[in-house]
């Protein structure tokens, strides 16, 4: 009688399948969700959560928009004049007097194509400010540098400009 090994024996290293060296099957994500810099979302992208997951480089704020429009019709609008650049999620903030919005892209390049367009892209009849997200304001930024140069000039021609201090 032959000595046969049988998977049932107690000593035994048999194997009905050859071993080969297995290798996880990883799925391609898309480009814009770098797996290594950025989380991978276990849920879809939304407008809450796409600043969660997406570059900030590609995010821009909206301002002077209209603030006789209703919440969904505003963002509506929004992604109707922004999804020309390329898929957009809309985060709108709705405050009293001055409603603003963060409309986050996929790619920075996306954002860049839209910050062109500053006060060129109008909504119910007013011009959008449109800007990076991760900065100050331009306006703003414009005329605190005109101060600052003002009050230097001042203090170099011997004015009390900067007695107070």
């Amino acid at each position: 009688m032959t000595n046969q090994v049988s998977p049932d024996s107690a000593n035994s290293s048999f194997s009905p399948v050859p071993h080969y060296h297995l290798v996880p099957f990883i799925p391609q994500f898309p480009h814009y969700l770098k797996v290594s810099q950025y989380s991978m979302p276990l849920t879809p992208l939304t407008n809450e959560n796409a600043q969660d997951f997406l570059p900030r480089e590609a995010r821009i704020f909206v301002g002077n928009l209209p603030v006789w429009l209703e919440h969904d019709e505003m963002v509506q609008s929004l992604r109707d004049i922004f999804s020309r650049f390329g898929p957009c999620y809309i985060k709108f903030r709705e405050h009293m007097s001055k409603p603003s919005a963060f409309v986050q892209f996929p790619e920075e390049y996306q954002a860049g194509e839209a910050i062109q367009h500053n006060r060129q892209i109008f909504l119910e009849g007013r011009p959008l400010r449109i800007e990076p997200a991760n900065g100050r304001a331009t306006v703003n930024a414009n005329v605190n540098a005109n101060a600052n140069a003002s009050a230097n000039a001042s203090a170099s021609a011997g004015t009390d400009a900067g007695a107070g201090l």
